[in-house]
């Protein structure tokens, strides 16, 4: 029979989750932002960060040559946003010094998340986006998919051209991106022969923007809150340690009951809140779980049955959010 946790073991077993997160060894954080100029990489990157990291009125001609870095500290962990349009950007003459800039990015720096926006608008999908993806896979190997999120932008400025119904027409656009991307056969990343796992597990994240509305990103045609779902998209792809780090700097946004908070009001134009769904929630606190498990193996190696144990574990990182 299973053990039954003590309330010393319970009240033992937080102490120890909040001594794991708080000494979580990664104090650096460093986002990729690929995709044309003008597909809102910035906004993306403010709305998912909470802070107004990338200035829009800071945008870099088209033509720059270097992947610079936009910085800014939270919660004691420095956030790298390195922003490079190059590679889509029609400047066939510097791809390969674009390619070998964010090598050496990842090199120096690590690169934790990658971020490839795509305009959902757009009523095809160009060829300098398909000939950056496969300069990406060339430069970096199949491996980079791994730690991927494509990112639809615009998502909240389709409609049904027919004005018959917006949000089926949503989800046949959605359903033709993911074909033109991973479709079998057909599909960009298919015909580079990314493994079918990674390929399944890629998230294809429709998104919108936030212009005008400070309080809460404009919903998508399905009602779907994209910053909600760009965020668990990105902790799901990152290491455990990256994903420690991004729950940090973002523990006082996450809402856990949207119902009883109300969304908080915030003078930059960039998201308060990031409510998280049932499904949301339940895969940040496993991958978390998992994650502590191996830090405190005192409390794995009791009587106690694996589920029982998981259950108080996703219990108290609840309570660490109220």
């Amino acid at each position: 029979m299973a053990a039954i946790l003590s309330n010393a073991d319970f009240h033992s077993l937080k102490r120890a989750l909040l001594e794991w997160i708080a000494n979580n060894p990664q104090k650096k954080l460093s986002f990729l932002l690929t995709g044309k100029t003008g597909v809102g990489k910035s906004r993306l990157v403010n709305a998912l960060v909470g802070e107004n990291v990338a200035n829009e009125g800071q945008q870099r001609d088209s033509c720059t040559n270097t992947a610079t870095p936009y910085k800014v500290t939270k919660e004691d962990i420095d956030i790298l946003v390195w922003d490079s349009p190059g590679l889509q950007d029609g400047n066939a003459d510097y791809s390969n010094w674009y390619l070998e800039n964010l090598k050496d990015i990842n090199s120096r720096y690590g690169i934790d998340v990658v971020v490839y926006c795509l305009k959902m608008d757009d009523r095809r999908f160009y060829s300098e986006d398909k000939k950056a993806i496969r300069k990406l896979t060339e430069g970096f190997g199949k491996e980079l998919w791994k730690k991927t999120v494509i990112a639809l932008t615009f998502a909240n400025k389709i409609q049904d051209p027919d004005e018959i119904d917006d949000q089926i027409y949503f989800l046949k656009e959605l359903t033709e991106w993911e074909r033109q991307l991973r479709g079998v056969p057909g599909g960009i990343l298919t015909e580079l022969q990314i493994d079918s796992k990674v390929l399944s597990a890629l998230p294809i994240i429709p998104v919108g923007n936030y212009a005008g509305m400070p309080k809460k990103p404009r919903p998508l045609p399905n009602g779907d809150n994209w910053l909600s779902e760009l965020w668990i998209s990105c902790y799901s792809v990152m290491s455990d340690t990256a994903g420690v780090a991004l729950y940090k700097i973002s523990k006082n946004r996450l809402v856990f009951d949207a119902t009883a908070v109300a969304p908080k009001d915030d003078p930059r134009d960039i998201p308060g809140d990031i409510p998280l769904n049932d499904r949301q929630q339940n895969t940040l606190w496993k991958r978390m779980w998992d994650a502590f498990k191996s830090f405190a193996p005192q409390f794995i190696a009791r009587s106690m049955s694996t589920g029982v144990l998981a259950a108080v574990g996703v219990a108290i990182l609840r309570v660490l959010n109220r």
